[in-house]
């Protein structure tokens, strides 16, 4: 299996976070500046190649001017098209929704969801009770699987060993351990997933949602004070995300 994968957090860059899942200021049609339409993160529809950092001055017949409004230089700058924003869970982590799928071939999608969902009821003295496991690696949760998956692994592709598929799958894993965990997951261009607000009502593609939904557990997860950063509730966030 030749597949050459990258570092989906290879290229991260804290000045371009997302950190607002809210896309529009209340009861204006103006996006924030910090939400996954921010034109401070992605530019704006225009798609210009030159501009200042304020993008007050647009264009090539402007190239070397100064912005009377943010005092920067008119220069060839990244066109919206291609920008990326990013959610960050540092200091926690996700699994790269590619290896996901990998982990999902060789273990099976319903055996893996067991491995990483953590479930535990408190006793009546506030301790945690763990649910009975029908499997050794049930109910590890997303850090427990971050600590034993390579064990996990061996364990499938042994167990599935007259597959040659799972093997390349787990072959692939290994020789791509790095990229297994990201601690950012990119946004691609506002330019490819528009939105237009119409009487104060925002309408966008569903995609957006999900790029909502993950930030707005991000800051959940990144919110939590020393005392709170339990690993039932540290596994419950990030296994939603």
């Amino acid at each position: 299996m030749q597949i050459e994968l990258v570092k989906l957090d290879k290229n991260f860059q804290q000045s371009k976070v997302i950190t607002n899942p809210e896309p529009v200021i209340e009861k204006s049609e103006e996006f924030t500046s910090n939400g996954i339409f921010s034109e401070q993160i992605f530019g704006n529809s225009s798609n210009m190649t030159h501009s200042c950092e304020c993008e007050h001055l647009q264009g090539r017949f402007y190239e070397n001017v100064e912005c009377p409004v943010c005092h920067t230089i008119v220069k060839s700058r990244e066109p919206a098209i291609t920008r990326t924003g990013w959610i960050s869970f540092a200091p926690y982590y996700i699994i790269n929704p590619i290896f996901f799928q990998y982990f999902s071939k060789v273990i099976g999608i319903k055996s893996f969801l067991k491995i990483l969902r953590y479930i535990v009821k408190l006793d009546s003295n506030g301790n945690p009770v763990f649910l009975e496991q029908t499997s050794k690696f049930d109910n590890l949760g997303l850090l427990g699987f971050k600590e034993k998956w390579k064990e996990i692994l061996e364990f499938y592709i042994n167990k599935k060993k007259t597959d040659e598929r799972i093997a390349e799958y787990g072959d692939l894993i290994l020789k791509n351990e790095d990229k297994i965990f990201i601690s950012a997951y990119p946004v691609f261009s506002s330019s490819l997933r528009p939105a237009i607000v119409i009487d104060q009502q925002l309408m966008f593609d569903s995609i957006n949602n999900v790029f909502n939904s993950i930030v707005t557990n991000a800051e959940i997860v990144k919110g939590y004070s020393d005392l709170e950063k339990s690993d039932y509730i540290v596994n419950g966030v990030t296994n939603s995300i």
